[in-house]
């Protein structure tokens, strides 16, 4: 997409200058200046080579039968899947999909734009909910490594002439799934059918809408809702991903349908552990309890290149997160 050559030319540059600044350049031939364009362009595009850790962006993690699977953004034609039996030693899963994959284009909705992938456990089955051509997108399998299908081929929604992703899925004490999500950089909420394939008419409503906080720059994305100390509470990001300063923000409501209300001016995860870009993540509580967030940081402190995947402690005091300790690499072992 074009969003995607934006940032990876943005990265090549910052890289490239990068080695000329460590190496020199001056009154070099053009084959060692070609050289190390070129690998600038490999590392801003697949990653330092020999970095062990996981690199999956927009981080999701489902917790299945004693077993972690993380999915994320990679790029490319579909979903990828990592599983674990402790958040922090990862292995590359071999999905059912095609090539591999746990969601293959073709599969579902999508020709470009595979963004942002969650699986949530639903009635004995398992639901793939991702953004694909900016559209909220589902997919269902029999298996947390797929393959996700959804043989109609269409969004779950579009906004005509706008952009509808990060979605997300929850489900109420009652029962009622709500899908939470991105509506041109707005956090709305929309209700879904009990089967999770289509929405409910006319039941979409904004939680939040202009002004934001400053520190957002005009972005909301990549909502998780959980509930918690009697209250609702969604995580949310802002300051656009390929900001060094990317972090995540609060909300209450005492309701799912609202009104909801930002925690002004607090960044609940903003630069954890020296990391830049750290955002774009997802609760998940522990068999035990606990809870943890998992996020991804950029690549590096001067670009966002292969963003990679960590995980923090958390606790909530009442219904407001914090972090309780540092992040730890999650790191793979194949």
């Amino acid at each position: 997409s074009t969003w995607e050559q934006e940032c990876l030319w943005l990265d090549v540059t910052r890289e490239y200058t990068r080695l000329c600044a460590a190496e020199g350049g001056e009154g070099e031939d053009l084959e060692k200046s070609g050289a190390r364009l070129f690998r600038a362009i490999v590392h801003a595009y697949w990653g330092a080579p020999g970095d062990p850790r996981l690199p999956l962006a927009d981080p999701y993690v489902l917790a299945w039968e004693g077993r972690y699977y993380a999915y994320g953004t990679t790029g490319g034609g579909g979903f990828r899947a990592a599983v674990s039996d402790d958040l922090v030693h990862w292995e590359m899963a071999k999905g059912l999909a095609r090539d591999g994959l746990v969601f293959a284009k073709g599969d579902g909705f999508g020709t470009r734009e595979f963004w942002a992938p969650e699986v949530h456990a639903h009635n004995g089955r398992f639901y793939l909910f991702y953004s694909a051509n900016r559209c909220c997108c589902v997919a269902v399998a029999d298996s947390p490594l797929g393959p996700f299908r959804n043989p109609r081929r269409e969004p779950l929604f579009a906004r005509p002439g706008g952009q509808a992703i990060d979605n997300s899925l929850f489900v109420d004490d009652d029962g009622t799934p709500w899908m939470p999500f991105s509506d041109d950089e707005r956090l709305a909420f929309v209700r879904l059918t009990p089967d999770l394939m289509s929405i409910v008419p006319d039941s979409l409503f904004v939680a939040f809408d202009k002004p934001r906080d400053a520190w957002q720059k005009g972005t909301e994305e990549g909502p998780s809702v959980v509930r918690v100390g009697g209250k609702y509470v969604v995580l949310f990001s802002g300051d656009g991903c390929q900001s060094q300063d990317y972090a995540v923000g609060v909300g209450v409501a005492d309701r799912v349908t609202g009104p909801w209300t930002r925690v002004t001016d607090y960044r609940f995860l903003h630069r954890a552990g020296g990391l830049t870009g750290t955002g774009h993540g997802s609760p998940l509580r522990l068999a035990d309890g606990s809870w943890r967030y998992v996020f991804h940081a950029h690549e590096t402190s001067t670009i966002m290149g292969c963003r990679r995947t960590y995980v923090v402690p958390m606790e909530f005091e009442g219904c407001m997160p914090r972090l309780t300790g540092e992040p730890v690499a999650c790191l793979r072992t194949d």
